[in-house]
């Protein structure tokens, strides 16, 4: 196996906790059925609350009042600033350390938030995959070295689907094998 040359990591769930795991402490806190909220933010995905916090198009009152309603209607009122609050994770001491050890050693790159810049992307359908639509930045030159591979960190439950379908697509097209924590 050729050696490491790249490190790229999702920040929520492997830097800090995932909120996954703060969504379900709320929800046990409250009585709720486990997951109820990620339930909520997968309704309608596209036009929900969430959706719209994402590409800006509301503000944060407009979205507690708007989660507030979607979670309503599925039974269970939840304001959306509670939500909010939940996002921030806890840092991991371990994986903290572990970026110290690799620093300067290996191309490293954070990648967060790209559910939209993805949705962006898929217009271009195939494109996306091709030199001429990628700069050369560290994920286009790890993908395209001759002599090294790409260690990707994510966690195991798949908060964005899209994204870890691009991700396995990417691993597929260039052969490489994917590890999950």
């Amino acid at each position: 196996m050729d050696p490491i040359k790249a490190v790229f990591w999702d920040f929520g769930g492997v830097i800090t906790t995932s909120p996954f795991d703060s969504f379900n402490l709320y929800e046990e806190k409250h009585n709720l059925e486990k997951d109820f909220i990620r339930r909520v933010n997968s309704t309608n995905p596209d036009s929900n609350a969430w959706a719209k916090l994402e590409r800006n198009e509301i503000d944060l009152g407009q979205f507690n009042d708007l989660f507030f309603k979607e979670s309503s209607d599925l039974g269970n009122p939840i304001p959306g600033i509670d939500v909010i609050s939940l996002l921030q994770g806890q840092l991991r001491p371990e994986m903290i350390q572990a970026l110290k050890v690799i620093k300067g050693n290996l191309i490293q790159a954070c990648l967060t938030g790209l559910k939209e810049s993805l949705d962006r992307l898929m217009k271009f359908e195939d494109i996306f995959f091709s030199e001429d639509f990628l700069e050369t930045r560290p994920l286009l030159e790890a993908l395209t070295s001759k002599t090294g591979a790409v260690l990707l960190i994510d966690e195991v439950d798949k908060s964005d689907e899209e994204f870890e379908a691009l991700l396995l697509e990417i691993l597929s097209e260039f052969n490489y094998t994917a590890f999950m924590l």
